[in-house]
């Protein structure tokens, strides 16, 4: 069995901080969604018959497609794929763009588990960047998707768009709609994003590193007291919610990627999509997979991501899977370093795997590549 990522790359609005693969629609200039649709659905009948383990749909903004179109995504997933032991079938929506009549197309279509971005419930943080949800809309979707039967219910927020205050706020009225699961993304401000342009111009001022680290520790604190299992990274959930879709991709597992950009993973090899939309096109419709690239991952590349991986987990990464391969003067760089990150408190003493503290979590990306680093050219750490 493997996992099935589904993109959806359109947005209502681009959101000033978004980076990732998406466009704004325009009604005025025509839709392109039923095209998209199309393809997409082509593209995924070169896997018909894969046996699947969990479904996502993501984007961008999946319940910006009309209603018909949903409908035929839905209903192709379902004739193409054995869906007989999907555990988890999730899709993304944005609150001002889910109506009932979209969500009833989820329910006949399989999903059992929402992941609403909500970013802030703050109008001004909202309108500044860019986006088209409001707190009404927010609370109303909720609202909408309770009604509908859904339990498995998942709100993200972003931590940094908004000041300290705000943030603060923002997690009391998410614990206050009592989601199964709650996302909370450190702001990464993008060099292509509209919020780069703001943070140059002085119209976005960001909170600062040691404002990261409290709000970060005061929501893993607040979270953890109110019930909620820190699982990952930037995830909590409910005893029983977590993301398995995520905890897949987490865990180093297969999984096939289908739409403008995705990536698959199968085996060493990793494939991914074209980024231009008319080329997505061209390809799937001339028979053809719609992939720019493909790499056999390596020792080192492998080593990255199970670091990178292992590393965002709460329960860590085990020390001998990451020694195992290697020689022992290389093993004996590896241990040293793992001494300076417990010295230096970036590593829980008390777990025997390697699991970071929250200041570990804060600089993982340093750390990760610093390890990998020690570990193939046998140069010292810096700090």
């Amino acid at each position: 069995m493997i996992s099935l990522y589904i993109h959806i790359p359109f947005c209502r609005s681009k959101c000033a901080y978004c980076d990732f693969l998406s466009f704004p629609t325009d009604p005025k200039k025509g839709w392109e969604g039923e095209g998209y649709v199309r393809s997409l659905v082509h593209e995924l009948s070169f896997y018909r018959g894969e046996s699947l383990k969990t479904v996502y749909i993501g984007g961008g903004t999946p319940t910006v497609l009309e209603t018909a179109s949903l409908e035929k995504l839905f209903t192709a997933v379902g004739d193409l794929f054995d869906l007989s032991c999907v555990t988890e079938y999730t899709i993304e929506v944005n609150p001002e763009s889910l109506s009932m009549e979209k969500i009833d197309v989820f329910l006949q279509g399989g999903v059992n588990r929402v992941s609403v971005g909500v970013q802030s419930f703050d109008d001004e943080v909202l309108g500044l960047m860019h986006r088209p949800t409001r707190h009404k809309d927010i609370e109303r979707s909720i609202e909408h998707l309770r009604r509908a039967g859904i339990d498995n219910l998942g709100m993200d927020l972003i931590l940094g768009i908004g000041s300290e205050p705000v943030f603060r706020e923002d997690l009391r009225k998410t614990i206050l709609q009592g989601p199964e699961h709650i996302s909370v993304y450190m702001l990464h401000i993008g060099e292509e994003t509209l919020l780069k342009r703001m943070e140059k111009t002085r119209s976005f001022r960001p909170i600062g590193e040691a404002a990261y680290e409290r709000l970060y520790r005061h929501t893993v604190r607040t979270l953890t007291s109110r019930g909620y299992v820190w699982y990952e990274v930037s995830n909590f959930s409910k005893s029983g919610y977590e993301s398995r879709h995520n905890m897949s991709y987490w865990a180093g597992e297969e999984y096939i990627g289908a739409g403008l950009g995705a990536v698959s993973t199968i085996g060493n090899r990793r494939r991914k999509n074209t980024c231009d939309l008319k080329e997505y096109h061209r390809l799937v419709g001339s028979g053809m997979l719609p992939v720019a690239s493909q790499e056999d991952l390596g020792e080192k590349e492998l080593l990255t991501e199970k670091l990178m991986l292992g590393l965002r987990m709460r329960k860590g990464i085990a020390l001998h899977e990451i020694l195992k391969p290697m020689d022992s003067k290389r093993q004996d760089r590896v241990l040293r370093y793992v001494d300076m990150l417990r010295k230096h408190g970036y590593i829980d003493k008390e777990e025997q795997n390697l699991v970071l503290s929250v200041s570990g979590v804060m600089r993982s990306n340093y750390i990760i590549s610093e390890l990998v680093r020690v570990a193939e050219e046998g140069m010292p750490p810096v700090f």
